[in-house]
């Protein structure tokens, strides 16, 4: 939510692991200002937003990271570290990245990967790539 007290506007995001659709969204929203005749709160609401969360915004579930396998990610551990790589695995309790590489470093090994487990993860966004 954001705006003040005559203009709120209310920013509402949904995902779901096949990705969302214009129609989704359009129905939710007809739904929320349908319910906004008979609810208080969404009846101060001057502008009601739906979208999809989009690829700049940071991942707020595990399951969320399947549909990104194959894309390159920014990692930022719990303890400050950062790691840029492609996700080439998620399950139930991490990830596996194979880490970018560095200009000016020697290549690494075609192996070579790094497991993240989710609790240490501070927070996850999809590295935006206009190649």
């Amino acid at each position: 939510m954001r705006g003040h007290d005559r203009r709120l506007i209310l920013d509402i995001y949904i995902d779901s692991a096949d990705g969302v659709t214009l129609e989704q969204c359009a129905s939710i929203a007809r739904a929320l200002n349908a319910a906004s005749a008979t609810d208080q709160f969404l009846g101060s609401v001057y502008t009601l937003d739906v979208s999809s969360p989009g690829v700049d915004r940071p991942l707020a579930y595990d399951w969320q990271y399947k549909k990104h396998i194959g894309r390159t990610m920014r990692i930022v551990c719990n303890d400050g570290t950062t790691v840029i790589g492609r996700l080439d695995f998620t399950d139930t309790d991490s990830i596996t990245l194979r880490p970018k590489q560095s200009p000016g470093k020697k290549k690494p090994d075609q192996q070579e990967t790094v497991t993240i487990p989710f609790s240490a993860i501070a927070t996850a966004t999809v590295e935006i790539s206009f190649s």
